[in-house]
């Protein structure tokens, strides 16, 4: 053995020999000249000192041509500000890891993940990963996802306008209808207006269920929290859809709970809900019946709808939520909806901070369940407020008809079917196709309500037409405004208005029930 190896093992000292300490510098060498990352070596000044060959091959320089070159000179007009600071912080032992344009010989520039870090010797050390795939990537990604915003935001315009446009001629068939019925019609005519209003009443239900989505997706559906009886809405429920199982020779069974229950949260949500599980279980039923039933579980209650109708294939499990997606309807028949109410459904429920799920099996039936936490439940002796008085129909209805009315409509249809309702109904009522003509006329008479629908010609809009005449009257007047605009953008401007609101086609009942309370 050499003795100065033998001295160096004698005093515990590591031993590296000549060849090993080249084998690692050429290791080493081999390690910076093949890395994937771009490496760049600078002196305090700036000056390239050392490159590998991933930094050449970004930059598009050969070696030689780099090393005659200063940071700042491959380094973007837009980076060079940033240099100064960040080899300052370098300067503190800080490790700088920072987006950065690399400048190409080309007056090209390729984005580097660069960590910067400062090393004995003076040196600075500059570590780059080349960004542009991923880049690249991400921006295709923002492309899809603008493409797709945009087809969804053209698509909402489109049934925003289709829907504007079908709630016209609907609003002038429901009137219409309505005026026939009161008539006198024989036992045939009867019959094809009862055909008629069946299917008036299935077009009503696709535009209403357009335009609750389009009041989720605005956000302007709030919660309003009361003391809620499982009890009653149970038998609102039972006497909604008595009268459908009836007609389809169904079971219809309504399992109360043993104990009242009391629920904090909104009722009308609450039934909005219910009526489109119920409405949905006796659309897909023939045979059988419906049952819906409350279940009380340790941590929550559910609220079940059971049907034995033809079930729903587990590969659809997912998109039963998805709006317009029906699993078993092939043929769009209209009568089976029109695949809203589940979106609608889980959106209401996970607005009301509940849960919704489902178990299914094909040709035997449906079970949907509302999940409420107990935290939703109060203690059986809160008070529930008694509901107000309400006057019947027939007494409404003649309140109403016994009151000046103006009416401002521009579409033909409509105020044709107006008129002849207002006939029927031998009602005062002074109609409008014009904004500015019905301000002049009053500034000079008095309405005990006014109707005016939103879009009108001339500019003003029946928003603006309302408040100018508020601001001209010394009392407080009644308006209503009609629209058939379901567009979320109409209707987060509609939540904001003084103005009691309707969404065409408006329901005789309804109106007449709002002009007496206005």
């Amino acid at each position: 053995m050499d003795n100065r190896q033998g001295a160096a093992q004698w005093s515990g000292q590591p031993f590296i020999s000549a060849s090993s300490a080249g084998s690692r510098l050429e290791l080493a060498q081999q390690v910076f000249d093949n890395s994937s990352e771009a490496i760049f070596v600078s002196d305090l000044q700036g000056n390239l000192l050392e490159v590998n060959a991933a930094a050449c091959r970004l930059a598009k320089y050969s070696r030689e041509e780099m090393l005659k070159l200063r940071n700042v000179d491959i380094v973007a007009q837009e980076d060079q500000s940033r240099i100064a600071p960040e080899l300052a912080q370098c300067d503190e032992g800080q490790i700088a890891a920072n987006r950065w344009l690399l400048l190409c010989s080309d007056g090209t520039t390729v984005p580097l993940d660069l960590v910067v870090q400062r090393l004995p010797g003076d040196l600075y050390l500059a570590t780059g990963r080349d960004l542009t795939d991923r880049e690249n990537a991400l921006r295709q990604l923002a492309q899809a996802r603008d493409i797709a915003e945009a087809s969804s935001r053209s698509k909402s315009r489109f049934l925003a306008a289709a829907s504007h446009d079908l709630r016209q001629p609907m609003q002038a068939m429901g009137l219409l209808l309505n005026a026939l019925q009161q008539t006198g019609l024989n036992a045939r005519q009867q019959d094809i207006a009862n055909s008629l209003e069946a299917s008036t009443q299935a077009l009503d239900q696709l535009l209403s269920a357009l335009l609750d989505v389009s009041r989720l997706d605005a956000g302007v559906v709030k919660i309003s929290p009361e003391v809620v009886s499982i009890h009653t809405v149970l038998r609102r429920m039972a006497n909604e859809f008595g009268d459908i199982a009836e007609r389809k020779m169904l079971r219809f069974t309504v399992r109360f709970p043993s104990e009242e229950l009391l629920l904090h949260t909104d009722s009308g949500l609450l039934q909005s809900v219910l009526r489109n599980l119920l409405s949905n279980a006796f659309r897909y039923t023939e045979t059988g019946g419906v049952l819906i039933a409350v279940r009380q579980r340790t941590t929550h209650i559910c609220v079940q709808v059971w049907d034995t109708g033809i079930g729903i294939d587990p590969a659809h499990s997912e998109q039963i939520y998805d709006e317009f997606f029906q699993a078993n309807n092939n043929h769009r028949d209209r009568t089976l909806g029109f695949g809203l109410g589940l979106s609608i459904v889980k959106r209401l429920v996970e607005l009301l901070g509940f849960k919704v799920g489902h178990r299914s099996q094909p040709q035997v039936g449906s079970v949907f369940e509302i999940c409420i936490d107990r935290q939703h439940l109060l203690p059986p002796q809160t008070a529930i407020a008694p509901p107000a008085a309400l006057p019947t129909p027939a007494t409404a209805a003649a309140i109403a008809l016994q009151k000046r009315i103006v009416l401002i409509e521009d579409d033909v249809l409509v105020v044709e079917a107006w008129r002849n309702w207002f006939e029927a109904c031998e009602a005062e009522a002074i109609i409008f196709s014009q904004a500015s003509d019905a301000l002049i006329w009053s500034t000079h008479n008095h309405a005990d309500v006014y109707v005016s629908d939103l879009r009108l010609p001339g500019g003003m809009n029946g928003i603006e037409l309302l408040d100018a005449i508020q601001q001209q009257c010394k009392h407080q007047i009644a308006g209503i405004i009609v629209t058939g605009d379901t567009s979320s953008e109409v209707i987060q401007r509609l939540a904001g208005t003084r103005w009691q609101v309707l969404h065409k086609p408006v329901q005789v009942s309804l109106l007449l029930d709002l002009i007496v309370n206005t």
